[in-house]
């Protein structure tokens, strides 16, 4: 895919001429905070949906930004390896943690070769209920098989859980969310052999919905889980939940130069306008659980 086709987008114009300027001028693009790059379908195809929400990224592209980072000599790490590095103070400059959510079949064929090549790693994070004998598809993807799933495990990509059936949890019975998260985890867990301890929120994360939010921490720590993402952006630091940790949405738009911005910090303004909206919605929303 060209860059020189891309839309044009206010997000990018904001990060790269004033946003990302600033993050250097007072010096805080030194990469102490990790940076957790959300994929999800490594795939060609065209879509409906606008730049800044696709979650498609074209295998062109993402072989862009692998050897981008292995050129760079950066480690590309699962999100484990990465959550671990925040927790102890010892991220890098030249850590980057990536992560895909949904489990689709192309991380498989396209997406894993190229990660090994520069000897990276990464997280997937699954929708349980997709695993079966046979081959299962989510939003009209093809989803990982469990032997694939087992496969991909036993060469060091960390598996993890992003619930059973991928729904709204915020708009679920309490003890609908709990299968959601309990159920979820087993399946996955039977599938690999071993216990999993990651958990990737689906949808929206309502971080202003603190009632919520508890609540789920809660149910993640009862089910054995040690940390998890959401889809709040910015980069990770200490100061973050380690059940709801931020990462940056990558995709087919993201041209060299933003690439490196959002893992520099230049996108993590982003955060302030994505709560204040969040915020209204919840204002607006009435009380759930």
């Amino acid at each position: 895919m060209s860059h020189l086709l891309r839309p044009l987008r206010p997000d990018r114009i904001a990060t790269l001429y004033l946003a990302w300027p600033i993050v250097h001028v007072l010096a805080k693009s030194d990469r102490t905070k990790l940076p957790i790059l959300m994929y999800h379908s490594i795939a060609d195809g065209d879509s409906a949906t606008s730049a800044y929400f696709e979650t498609r990224t074209t295998p062109e592209v993402f072989a862009e930004h692998v050897a981008w980072l292995c050129d760079r000599g950066d480690r590309i790490v699962s999100v484990r390896q990465g959550a671990q590095a925040v927790a102890n103070d010892h991220v890098t400059a030249q850590l980057v943690a990536v992560s895909f959510d949904d489990g689709y079949e192309d991380f498989y064929t396209t997406a894993f070769p190229l990660l090994c090549e520069c000897g990276g790693s990464a997280t997937v994070f699954m929708v349980a209920g997709c695993l079966g004998k046979k081959r299962d598809s989510f939003g009209g993807t093809s989803c990982l098989t469990g032997s694939e799933l087992r496969e991909l495990d036993r060469k060091g990509v960390e598996i993890g859980s992003h619930t059973l059936s991928h729904p709204d949890l915020r708009s679920l019975s309490f003890s609908k969310l709990e299968g959601e998260v309990r159920d979820s985890k087993a399946i996955i867990e039977d599938t690999l052999g071993h216990r999993i301890v990651s958990f990737a929120y689906p949808y929206a994360f309502p971080e202003q919905d603190r009632r919520f939010t508890a609540v789920l921490r809660r149910l993640l720590i009862k089910h054995g889980y040690e940390y998890g993402v959401c889809t709040s952006i910015g980069r990770a630091g200490r100061d973050d939940d380690p059940y709801f940790l931020p990462r940056i949405p990558v995709n087919s738009w993201d041209d060299p130069r933003l690439f490196r911005a959002k893992l520099e910090g230049g996108y993590d303004w982003l955060r302030a306008p994505q709560r204040i909206y969040k915020g209204l919605k919840q204002a607006f929303r009435s009380p759930s659980m």
